[in-house]
């Protein structure tokens, strides 16, 4: 396993043994603590994805700015469905509370039940960290005007169908251009949900991504970038 820096712009990671508890990057926040947490807590429930959602953490830990900006696109709809669909909202509103310092975390969907019970289980009172929108996510995204730079932007939304494939990766490929003006440099990009076969929901923003020259840093159920 080749193990680089973050600053050097290559893959952190040169094969699918990613980040763990015994390969962790060199980390300038104060807060390594919350990966000492998201480990006890989490990992053991992530399966699949536990070392990719590991990696997104480490990301956002060597981000140096005062605070940063999560959006996920779909949200936990079963709750303790860790292994099956990965409850990234729980995580994420996990993670920003312990980061504080006016972090948050937007999730939309266009499914309304799925946005009460994330309420429900993350965000009950309602607090302002966490903001959840009902709406067509490529058409939120497109719309927003200054939507501000997005720190990790997480494309979770359209079911995937192995047998009609095409609509879901094409639909993922959409959020990613529609919130391109929100990305800058550092900023992060994952897609849930791929497959050994190639195929899965960040195909097409796997290929796009490969075009502009930006180097894949994990490939496996989960897909993660850095944006350039």
């Amino acid at each position: 396993m080749t193990r680089r820096t973050i600053e050097s712009g290559e893959p952190i990671y040169s094969n699918k043994a990613l980040a763990g508890p015994n390969h962790a990057l060199s980390i300038k926040s104060p807060m390594q603590s919350y990966l000492q947490r998201f480990d006890a807590d989490f990992a053991p429930k992530l399966n699949k994805r536990a070392k990719t959602f590991r990696l997104m953490f480490e990301l956002l830990e060597a981000n140096c700015r005062d605070f940063i900006k999560i959006v996920e696109t779909g949200c936990v709809r079963e709750e303790g469905c860790w292994d099956g669909d990965g409850c990234s909202t729980v995580l994420f509103n996990d993670y920003v509370k312990a980061r504080g310092k006016f972090s948050s975390v937007t999730s939309v969907d266009i499914n309304a039940d799925h946005l009460k019970l994330a309420k429900q289980l993350v965000n009950p009172k309602g607090e302002w960290f966490h903001q959840f929108v009902l709406q067509d996510s490529v058409a939120w995204l497109g719309q927003r005007p200054g939507c501000g730079s997005i720190d990790l932007l997480y494309l979770d939304s359209f079911d995937f169908d192995p047998q009609n494939p095409h609509p879901s990766s094409l639909h993922h490929l959409k959020e990613l251009a529609a919130a391109q003006k929100c990305l800058i440099p550092g900023s992060i990009i994952a897609v849930d949900d791929n497959h050994a076969d190639g195929t899965g929901k960040g195909r097409y923003v796997h290929d796009y991504l490969n075009d502009l020259g930006i180097p894949i840093l994990a490939d496996d159920y989960q897909k993660v970038w850095i944006w350039k």
